[in-house]
């Protein structure tokens, strides 16, 4: 079996079938991280995964990271997708906790993304070339771009600029907040010994207090500060 794949793998010459061949890696990819951390998927586990050569997966995304980077830019598309389903509909004035509720519900829903998003600037920073790195950071801005619209079409005062500021800060908040939530879910919560510390947040709640905090201060500052962007 395993064999014939690797054939199949070698034999594409069109591009449909080449798209087929990528598909089939970054499915492959999507079963490895839905049990084990980003650090765990090797270029030979994906290449098992498949049923193919580890210089099949190379062939169509030239490293490890890129089939990781690759991945991460369809779990970001689909995010999107989801997040402009579930935010009312533009022009509706929501209401910013709202809005910093229901992007923190949707990014909880898309692990993947989240396990990748926390290993970005390992992915970045070993072994990625710049064949690999630049088309990242091309998409990653077109991804930024396109949430950014999706949120001042909604929220009033928001402008583009100030939205796209607020995807960046979010997606810091995310890589640094998703492993940090995951490796206490399951621990018993101890009791506080001092009456000022607060218990931390669940992931869906932190995300969406700091979304909220996030939105707010951008909006105020707008409104409020000389110099600061503002809605065109």
């Amino acid at each position: 079996m395993a064999g014939s794949v690797a054939e199949g793998f070698q034999r594409a010459r069109r591009p449909e079938q080449r798209e087929v061949r990528r598909q089939a890696i970054l499915d492959a990819t999507r079963v490895l991280l839905d049990r084990a951390e980003v650090a765990e998927v090797s270029l030979r586990e994906i290449a098992r995964e498949v049923g193919c050569a580890n210089s099949n997966v190379l062939r169509y995304f030239g490293t490890r990271e890129g089939v990781l980077l690759a991945l991460l830019d369809h779990e970001w598309g689909d995010w999107l997708a989801d997040l402009e389903r579930a935010l009312p509909a533009a022009g509706t004035g929501a209401p910013v906790h709202v809005v910093a509720r229901t992007a923190a519900e949707t990014v909880a829903a898309h692990p993947r993304m989240c396990k990748l998003m926390s290993a970005l600037s390992g992915l970045l920073r070993t072994e990625a070339p710049e064949s690999v790195a630049a088309p990242f950071h091309q998409a990653s801005a077109t991804r930024n771009l396109q949430a950014a619209r999706l949120l001042a079409e909604r929220v009033p005062g928001l402008s583009t600029p100030l939205a796209s500021e607020l995807m960046m800060m979010a997606s810091a908040y995310v890589a640094g907040w998703w492993p940090l939530a995951q490796s206490g879910q399951d621990a018993p919560e101890p009791p506080l010994e001092d009456p000022d510390l607060v218990r931390p947040h669940t992931f869906v709640d932190g995300l969406a207090r700091g979304l909220h905090l996030m939105l707010a201060g951008l909006l105020v500052e707008s409104a409020f500060v000389p110099g600061a962007p503002t809605a065109p």
